[in-house]
């Protein structure tokens, strides 16, 4: 596994409904190669997943550039689908100029599931995109 001991990735998750799975794959991979893992949702309360596990976020979106622990912008940006991305991601107005503004620095920005429409809608996705 790689060292990423002095990186730091904004997962951004719905605030009810995510996927346990996406979410808790992306965020022990990351945190055992060494990673600075921050978890942001919209409310930044105790969240439910689709299979009814819960997980406390470490903060609110909008309190993005505001964590403790990191400075200046994330290495990366991951967002993680469920159920709940189409009603609490997709039209969220902070999530797109957060991807955008990362994007523009030179960060990684990704998104699992039914969040890529997050991407599509940011326009960070160009050409077409494979639906299954």
């Amino acid at each position: 596994m790689s060292d990423l001991s002095r990186t730091n990735v904004l997962i951004i998750i719905p605030k009810s409904q995510f996927c346990e799975r996406e979410l808790n794959g992306v965020r022990t991979v990351l945190q055992q190669c060494g990673a600075n893992v921050v978890v942001l949702s919209k409310s930044g309360q105790e969240a439910r997943g689709m299979n009814k596990e819960k997980f406390q976020p470490d903060g609110m979106i909008v309190d993005w550039n505001k964590q403790i622990g990191v400075e200046g912008k994330y290495h990366a940006v991951i967002l993680v689908g469920g159920k709940g991305a189409k009603k609490f991601l997709w039209d969220d107005p902070i999530v797109p100029q957060i991807l955008t503004d990362h994007y523009r620095f030179g960060s990684i920005i990704g998104a699992m599931g039914s969040a890529i429409v997050v991407l599509v809608r940011a326009s960070l996705v160009t050409g077409e995109v494979p639906v299954q």
